[in-house]
């Protein structure tokens, strides 16, 4: 979809306090937490974690790969709004500050 300039300036401001976050929180968490069983990540690899900023640094590529942009694999068991994959993709492009 076509993004104005209001987006562009949007997109600059996205951070791990003001995005990505409570993103991680409401959509990659549940299954990619720290604190998670293995029983309880519906196949998510134990070693494979989002809980912190620095724990999501570790794995841009995978989260783009998987769950920005036009990437759907993930999150396996909700749905992530098209325009929070986008932003996703953005925030993640500009090294996820």
């Amino acid at each position: 979809p076509s993004r104005g300039l209001g987006d562009v300036y949007k997109r600059q401001l996205l951070t791990y306090e003001n995005f990505g976050e409570q993103l991680m929180l409401d959509h990659c968490t549940g299954c990619h937490g720290d604190a998670v069983a293995q029983g309880d990540r519906q196949g998510a690899p134990v070693d494979v974690n989002l809980t912190t900023h620095a724990q999501v640094h570790d794995w841009l590529e995978l989260v783009y790969e998987r769950s920005a942009d036009d990437n759907t694999s993930m999150p396996v068991v909700d749905n992530m709004d098209p325009d929070d994959r986008y932003r996703l993709g953005d925030w993640l492009a500009c090294g996820a500050p």
